[in-house]
């Protein structure tokens, strides 16, 4: 290693200018100054690793300070959490708890085991099997007596009929497009001595684009053990025991006047004496007929109008007073509003002074000499 004191030397006499100037490039203190000066960078690199150590210690000692002061501050919250039992009274305490909760848990345990057991016991298994039993024969009594329940309307009904014919025709009427819709155009109930008829219905049913009008129908309600009911349509005529089905009119009549839904009665085609009596007195009030849903008059008039024979001829002329038959049917006017019958030629000689009917005074009769003059005429009134 350099010597210091030589060095200190070559030092000071450089600082008085003691060496004159060839002096100070002598080879061999500048030989000795370099040596000094990498000795001195040396040490230099030396000092400056062990700063660099000495930080590197410095920050792990203070992460270690921060760790321990974080785990005693934790202690310190765990020991005001869970604060030690003291007492002996305080251990015996928990201890009993612990054991009253070890001993329910058992108790539970037993009482599971032994459920398992009764299942288990084939008495029991009977038992259980007997109650299902039971359980589903009230389910099956609460389905038909549900099934029992009498439809409320047209769309119930159709669920408790079984004829597929049956149920397009019912359908049908429930349809509300105006060209399939149906309407009562009139009713004349039987005043005469035929036990048989009870009363006529008129319907007006699907419009026929052709012809421009609705297709009139007729409906005969009747005192028959084979069929209550008899409509003029084709449906009725040719599928009604074919088919074994209510024509739409009729069914009509039945639902929507009626508001009747029992399925027997389209297995039947009846109605019991009370539900006759209610449709009877529907037909017959005027409530009925002020009802433009289910009611239209046509408001035409025709010489037609004037021979229909809705009803039995056994009456008298009200004009002659002779008695009528129906021998005297092509002689024969009836009153498009009352329906009595009249002789044509008694007609003709009333109408001479009068414009009403005879009996019911109605003033339809007042276009009938237009009609018998142009017989294809049609009179809208």
């Amino acid at each position: 290693m350099t010597d210091f004191n030589q060095i200190q030397n070559i030092c000071n006499q450089i600082i008085n200018n003691n060496f004159g100037e060839t002096s100070l490039i002598c080879s061999d203190n500048i030989v000795i100054l370099e040596k000094y000066k990498n000795e001195l960078n040396k040490q230099l690199i030396e000092l400056n690793e062990q700063i660099s150590i000495t930080t590197y210690w410095k920050d792990e000692i203070n992460n270690l300070l921060i760790n321990i002061e974080n785990k005693k501050n934790n202690l310190d919250s765990n020991k005001k959490i869970f604060k030690p039992v003291k007492s002996k009274t305080k251990i015996k305490s928990n201890l009993t708890t612990k054991l009253n909760t070890n001993n329910k848990i058992s108790k539970n345990n037993l009482e599971i085991e032994s459920d398992d057991s009764e299942l288990d016991q084939p008495n029991n298994i009977e038992l259980f099997k007997q109650q299902a039993k039971k359980d589903l024969q009230l389910l099956e009594k609460i389905a038909l007596n549900k099934k029992m329940q009498p439809p409320k309307n047209i769309e119930e009904l159709i669920e408790k009929i079984d004829n597929p014919n049956q149920i397009a025709i019912l359908k049908r009427i429930l349809s509300d497009k105006e060209y399939a819709k149906i309407y009562l155009n009139g009713f004349i109930k039987n005043n005469s001595h035929s036990e048989n008829l009870i009363g006529t219905v008129k319907i007006l049913g699907t419009f026929n684009e052709k012809k421009k009008t609705r297709e009139s129908y007729e409906i005969k309600i009747l005192n028959d053990s084979k069929g209550m009911f008899w409509c003029s349509c084709a449906d009725h005529k040719f599928n009604s025991t074919k088919k074994n089905i209510v024509c739409k009119h009729i069914c009509f009549l039945i639902c929507k006047i009626g508001k009747f839904y029992k399925p027997e009665i389209f297995i039947n085609k009846k109605l019991n004496n009370d539900d006759l009596k209610i449709l009877l007195d529907k037909l017959s009030s005027k409530d009925i007929w002020n009802d433009k849903n289910i009611s239209k008059i046509v408001n035409s008039i025709s010489l037609t109008t004037f021979k229909q024979f809705l009803k039995e001829i056994d009456d008298c002329c009200p004009i002659c007073f002779n008695d009528l038959n129906t021998d005297d049917k092509p002689n024969l006017l009836s009153c498009p509003n009352c329906k009595n019958y009249i002789h044509s030629d008694c007609a003709e000689i009333w109408l001479e002074e009068k414009e009403c009917c005879a009996i019911c005074k109605s003033e339809l009769w007042k276009y009938y000499n237009n009609l018998k003059n142009d017989s294809s005429k049609n009179i809208i009134i």
